[in-house]
């Protein structure tokens, strides 16, 4: 039998990748609530937040099925038990929160049955038509899940730092580097 040492590629590239979007998510979610409907930069972003949101989304699913298909690390002898479950406490809730602020923002701009644009590229259409208010509320559960998702990054990224250059254990490095199967 065999355990990895660290995590696939093809997991360490998604982490990244994902992270990197979420990280521009954020500020750009922000920065967009603030603008006027008529400011110059008001259409551009939201074409950028919907595509990268749309592209996050895609991500998800292929991450979550990946993950569940190979081996991961296993940490249970590296951590307190007590570290071990909030590690895997945080990467489910890090699923669903993705999810629901992913679907939220499909659901607020796809409230009036318009699809989402893609770069200009290609669309993805509305699944239904909504109610009034319906945008409004679909809004709520984006702004909350949103603030909570980028809390836990918050936390998460600092239970990293804290294993790498306080403890001086592997933990990060199974995310950077990767690792193949000891026997």
């Amino acid at each position: 039998m065999s355990i990895r040492t660290g995590y696939s590629l093809v997991i360490i590239i998604l982490h990244w990748l994902m992270a990197v979007m979420i990280l521009v998510l954020f500020p750009l979610g922000i920065w967009m609530t603030s603008l006027d409907y008529y400011a110059s930069y008001y259409r551009a972003a939201f074409l950028w937040h919907e595509s990268i949101g749309m592209l996050v989304l895609a991500l998800l699913p292929v991450r979550f099925v990946w993950r569940l298909f190979t081996a991961s690390p296993n940490l249970k002898n590296e951590l307190p038990r007590w570290q071990y479950l909030a590690a895997k406490t945080a990467h489910w809730l890090f699923y669903i929160l993705i999810a629901v602020v992913c679907i939220s923002g499909y659901l607020i701009s796809t409230a009036e049955g318009q699809s989402v644009s893609i770069w200009n590229v290609f669309k993805v259409p509305a699944l239904a038509s909504f109610e009034a208010g319906f945008a409004d509320q679909a809004g709520v559960w984006h702004w909350y899940a949103a603030w909570i998702l980028i809390a836990l990054v918050g936390i998460h990224t600092l239970a990293a730092l804290y294993h790498h250059f306080i403890l001086r254990d592997n933990v990060l490095l199974h995310i950077i580097k990767g690792g193949q199967h000891e026997k």
